[in-house]
């Protein structure tokens, strides 16, 4: 990974290329604790936005900006996955994205 990076530099420090580390998190009903993106030493609130009992949440971290976002879904799947990815391609017109992964299976799934 740290190869393919190098390689790209030039258009990393640019801003010709994106580069965005993803993964979603599951918050779970009475046990959140641990399943948040966030500096352990600092709270961090995030608002529930169903009243199931379960939330998951896609973010995303900018490589070069360290900028960070967030958007809820209703599960971990290949279409909210794919939803997530429109969201980034949208925040980033007229630039090339690359996205790192953990390569869960919907994230390699055939509708990704």
């Amino acid at each position: 990974m740290s190869k393919l990076l190098e390689n790209r530099r030039k258009e990393i420090e640019s801003s010709d290329l994106i580069v965005y580390l993803i993964d979603e998190c599951h918050l779970l009903w009475g046990d959140i604790n641990g399943y948040i993106w966030g500096k352990t030493s600092q709270r961090v609130e995030v608002p529930i936005k169903n009243e199931r009992n379960k939330q998951t949440y896609y973010g995303s971290l900018n490589y070069k900006t360290k900028q960070f976002s967030l958007l809820p879904a209703d599960s971990g799947n290949g279409k909210n996955t794919r939803k997530f990815l429109k969201y980034l391609q949208a925040k980033n017109q007229g630039k090339k994205i690359l996205i790192i992964s953990d390569g869960s299976s919907y994230h390699k799934s055939l509708e990704v």
